[in-house]
């Protein structure tokens, strides 16, 4: 499992070992992580590890066991004042996009290593109206491309380069596809089901005070939400009912729950004081 061990780097954790791996940035160095704030991780196509971090973006190349960052301060090619990313998606093998607290939307090619801002030749005008705080970026299916930031909802079809705008919904947090027909959409403002046909939206009645989402994670026919200060809650879409599950009832050691990772029969729950 690779940690984000906010703000100290990355961790490794291999239950086959009983020390951990630690990956840290290290000033002047070229060959490290870009930076010890880390927002995102994902696993690429090829196996390879892809860091969000506060100054730029960067992998960990396994097969020639080199790093290479993008868009940090560093990098001149940048002209993001902001270098804070949240959000990796990968498109096609080798094709990511990010996002962070900036507007843009970049592309990065990672055979060319190479970054650019998405420009309005390639992406209709509608797809490149400003946003910020993009935390979500996700590929659904159809080959549509779904981003989440402060101000709206945004789908683009990669094929057709046709593109939508939903602002029913701000202060996205995270994105979920439920089926090819909808899309969980979290937020800080609560949970919402949305209608790819449609575009409408179903607000989804949570059994809790806090209703900002920090994750989402479908599994066994369940969607498993964590909260920012409300904890950990199980839903069975299917039968319109809740299970919560919080520091008093169980044994959660805090009710603020970052990540989500569904692995096997077993649910893994990053929380503010370590891992559940």
């Amino acid at each position: 499992v690779w940690i984000a061990n906010y703000p100290l780097g990355v961790t490794i954790r291999d239950d086959r070992y009983s020390a951990n791996k630690i990956y840290t940035h290290t000033a002047n160095n070229e060959q490290s992580l870009v930076n010890n704030t880390v927002n995102h991780v994902i696993e690429d196509s090829e196996g390879d590890l892809w860091f969000a971090t506060d100054n730029g973006v960067c992998f960990y190349d396994n097969k020639e066991g080199k790093w290479h960052s993008f868009l940090s301060s560093a990098d001149a090619t940048c002209s993001e004042k902001c270098n804070v990313f949240l959000s990796i998606c990968e498109d096609t093998p080798g094709i990511f996009y990010v996002g962070g607290f900036a507007s843009n939307i970049y592309q990065i090619d990672k055979n060319k290593l190479k970054a650019e801002i998405i420009s309005h030749e390639k992406f209709p005008q509608t797809f490149i109206k400003p946003n910020k705080y993009i935390r979500s970026i996700i590929k659904g299916s159809n080959n549509n491309l779904w981003i989440g930031g402060y101000y709206s909802l945004k789908s683009i079809n990669l094929s057709t380069q046709l593109a939508k705008l939903y602002y029913d919904v701000d202060d996205i947090t995270v994105l979920l596809e439920k089926d090819k027909n909808s899309i969980w959409v979290g937020s800080a403002s609560g949970l919402y089901l949305l209608d790819k046909n449609s575009g409408t939206f179903t607000n989804i009645q949570l059994p809790v005070l806090s209703s900002y989402i920090y994750s989402l994670c479908q599994a066994n026919g369940k969607l498993f939400i964590g909260t920012n200060g409300s904890s950990f809650l199980v839903y069975d879409y299917e039968n319109d009912t809740f299970e919560h599950y919080h520091k008093d009832n169980s044994s959660l050691i805090s009710n603020n729950i970052y990540t989500i990772l569904a692995q096997n029969d077993s649910i893994i729950l990053s929380t503010s004081k370590g891992l559940t």
